[in-house]
This record gives C-alpha cells, structure tokens and sequence, in this order.
C-alpha cells in the first residue's frame, strides 16, 4: 500500500495545484483496487465546521480522482473527514496547523508476482 497527504488552505476544500500534481503521481499504473481518502484538518474553528471542512477536502479528492482518473472505476473508494482526530502535528505553531490540513489518501494495489 503506498499513501501521500496532500495540504490545504486554511478554510478550504479546494485542491491546488501541487495537490493535484501529487495525485496524479500516485495514482497512475494499474492495479489499484482500494483508495483510502481521509480528509483532516486542524484545531481552529468549531468541531462541527472543522468536520464538515475535513469531509468536504476528503469529497474533492474523491471527485477529483472520479475525473482524471478513470482506471479506478473498479476500485472501491473509502471517503472519511474528521476534524478534531489524527493530527499529523501540533497545532500550536501555523507550520504545524497547515501540515494538519490535509487529505490522506492510501492506494491499494493487487499484490504482483515477484
């Protein structure tokens, strides 16, 4: 299983450029048959808006995937978002707030012969 993160601006669900770049790079070749999409973000802000926010980044990253890539279509697509878990890092520092707004995204391969 191979897994990236991906960042995001505060208050936002909106992939960036570099985003999609990286995305792209991870989901290319055949073979993949699980994507594992959890969308995070960090402390600031309400529990409840910081969860729909992580749900919202975690969607865009489904529909980006839906579109650009079409090799998935057989693949099953988990989508999850919570805000107030899993934080890569502190968050009292704006480096470490911004590296915990993020989706992660694990790619799942068919296992090959060696």
């Amino acid at each position: 299983m191979s897994e990236i993160a991906v960042g995001f601006p505060f208050g936002s669900a909106v992939l960036t450029a570099a985003a999609r770049a990286l995305i792209d790079a991870a989901a290319t070749g055949d073979g993949i048959r699980r994507v594992d999409i959890r969308g995070r973000t960090d402390n600031v802000g309400p529990t409840a808006a910081n969860d729909l926010l992580a749900r919202r980044r975690a969607a865009a990253v489904a529909q980006y995937l839906r579109a650009r890539h079409p090799h998935l279509a057989g693949a099953e697509v988990k989508v999850d978002g919570r805000g107030v878990c899993c934080y890569a890092t502190e968050n009292d520092t704006p480096e470490g707030r911004a590296r915990n707004r993020r989706v992660e995204i694990a790619f799942e391969r068919v296992p090959t012969d060696l």
